[in-house]
């Protein structure tokens, strides 16, 4: 055979080999044009899911331990929603002023570390939910920010705003507060006003005060003396 001759043989019989070694199951490295081999595929992880954020949390203020949204701002109960049913969406501007704190969009409250009483939920006048804590609907102060009680104490929309803690007594089933154990009235405080838990953060008068004398009286248009 001449060399020309031989040559069209092996032209002839590149094909049939490249598709011998693929019937056999022979591979070949993924190459670039260029003659890179080819990264290999990027495989991919699915991340760990986040804990949900708890609906009613613990911080700490300067005047104790409070319960807080998950944003960190003082939760608060109010003294007219004493019966476990709203009363604040009903007053013009309270819910503005004092924002409901508002379930989780899956509806179920979730309680962080600390928080030992009860969740739940009702619905307010205007429809919407709020969360309880043992049964008390609980709100934020408009403004106020993370680890602040400057509502403590306020007088509006017909009631008195306190601070709520973790171990504020319970609402009973026919409204008011239940015989359960809530606060303890701590020594030198002044006492709740009936119905209501105990608030350890009331105004005592400090030790060694004087008392002012009593103004003097009139009779029969003669002033007197005070004792």
């Amino acid at each position: 055979m001449t060399a020309m001759s031989w040559r069209r043989y092996l032209v002839l019989m590149a094909p049939l080999g490249v598709a011998g070694m693929v019937a056999c199951g022979a591979t070949t490295p993924d190459v670039s044009p260029m003659g890179v081999t080819a990264p290999a595929p990027r495989t991919t992880t699915t991340a760990d899911p986040i804990a949900a954020a708890a609906t009613i949390d613990t911080g700490t203020t300067a005047i104790g331990t409070v319960l807080t949204d998950h944003q960190g701002d003082t939760l608060y109960y109010v003294s007219t929603e004493a019966n476990g049913e709203d009363a604040c969406s009903t007053a013009p501007g309270c819910a503005l002023m004092w924002p409901a704190l508002a379930p989780p969009t899956d509806g179920t409250p979730v309680a962080g570390e600390g928080v030992g009483g009860a969740l739940g939920m009702i619905t307010a006048a205007d429809g919407s939910s709020e969360v309880t804590y043992n049964g008390w609907p609980v709100h934020t102060f408009s403004g106020e920010g993370a680890g602040k009680v400057t509502g403590q104490g306020n007088a509006s929309f017909g009631g008195t705003w306190s601070v709520a803690t973790p171990d504020m007594a319970p609402i009973s089933s026919s409204g008011g507060v239940s015989s359960l154990p809530g606060l303890a009235t701590p020594v030198g405080l002044a006492s709740p006003p009936g119905g209501l838990p105990t608030n350890p953060f009331a105004p005592t008068t400090p030790a060694g005060t004087p008392v002012e004398p009593p103004l003097p009286t009139i009779s029969s248009g003669i002033p007197t003396d005070p004792p």
